[in-house]
């Protein structure tokens, strides 16, 4: 009614709720918000009441997951926000598993951010330069020391270029795939 193109509901506290479920909710909600750089209320959840703009917004993504919570909330559309007191559940238990949340927060993440992308290129060049100062530290131990077991130090320098170069490799994919999304 006051214009806006998306209304969510968010979930005021619920003494129902177990502690774990309270708990790891506030620490999804406040890495994806910094990992993404955007801006998810904490208690949204997917149920929300959208204009047919939205909707054709919405529909025109073809992706297999489609992370809502993040997608709508962070398209520029007018938001408007209610707050309710969740009923207790008056049949049946939940059918929404640990293993489920772990696995939509992890979707989540994956889908809002290049962070964790960044993360495994910054990983790469810190094994680089650990292979490189390991590297230098067998040959001084091949070389100066005199006491090191024979094929010791070509194996460890390989060791830690090769697992260097998988990360670096796996870096460049990630930056690659990051612009294409």
């Amino acid at each position: 009614q006051k214009g806006s193109q998306v209304v969510v509901a968010l979930r005021d506290g619920n003494e129902k709720t177990s502690f774990l479920k309270k708990i790891t909710s506030r620490i999804f909600y406040k890495i994806w918000n910094w990992l993404s750089g955007m801006t998810i209320e904490t208690g949204s959840s997917d149920f929300r009441l959208i204009t047919k703009d939205v909707l054709f917004f919405v529909n025109k993504h073809e992706e297999q997951f489609l992370f809502l919570r993040g997608l709508i909330s962070n398209m520029g559309f007018k938001c408007d926000y209610i707050h309710y007191q969740m009923a207790p559940r008056k049949f049946g238990k939940p059918k929404f598993t640990l293993g489920r949340m772990f696995q939509l927060s992890v979707n989540g993440i994956i889908w809002g951010s290049v962070k964790p992308l960044r993360l495994a290129s910054a990983l790469s060049l810190f094994s680089a330069l650990l292979a490189a100062a390991f590297g230098l530290y067998s040959l001084y131990v091949y070389f100066v020391l005199a006491n090191s077991v024979p094929g010791w130090t070509s194996l460890i320098a390989i060791i830690c270029l090769i697992g260097a170069l998988q990360l670096a490799s796996i870096g460049i994919l990630g930056e690659y795939i990051s612009v294409i999304l």
